[in-house]
């Protein structure tokens, strides 16, 4: 016969070989479920701690829990975005309170409309200088390395249109 325990948590009395743990004195069924209950409250502090939920859901305000809402709304605010009365989130320059996106304002665009980028600089006054290079067969990195700009440059030097 083989031997068997009583468990100290369920008081079930089992089978040292089948059902019991005997370093802890508790059957499998009670150790389990301890483990289980353990792992819950760790994952809900992981949880708590990190976002709220492992799953994002993909629809804007929509959360997977309170932490989650809580956290997103935190760092929504100190990006600079605000939260209007109608649930939507708006930034000036961005997005305006009636869920319309606004177009970025370009770089090179200055808002007096002064533009005077490339004219300026010291290599476009060579361009004359480029096309010849280029009209003898060099290629447009060979023309980079002489005037130290990339090739990138020197072919929108020479194939943009200048004539403003």
């Amino acid at each position: 016969m083989e031997e068997q325990r009583e468990c100290k948590t369920c008081h079930e009395i089992k089978d040292v070989k089948t059902g019991y743990y005997v370093n802890r004195n508790e059957c499998t069924a009670c150790v389990r479920e301890k483990e289980a209950t353990y792992r819950r409250k760790e994952s809900l502090q992981y949880k708590i701690e990190n976002g709220g939920s492992e799953r994002v859901p993909q629809k804007p305000g929509v959360y997977a829990d309170i932490y989650q809402q809580k956290q997103v709304t935190e760092f929504l605010t100190e990006l600079g975005w605000k939260l209007n009365t109608n649930g939507v989130w708006s930034k000036k320059g961005f997005k305006d309170e009636n869920k319309n996106f606004l177009k970025p304002m370009k770089k090179y665009i200055r808002p007096d409309g002064n533009y005077h980028g490339s004219e300026r600089s010291p290599v476009y006054l060579k361009r004359d200088k480029l096309l010849e290079l280029r009209e003898k067969g060099f290629t447009y990195s060979k023309i980079g390395s002489i005037y130290g700009i990339s090739p990138a440059t020197v072919m929108r030097i020479i194939r943009d249109d200048y004539n403003k």
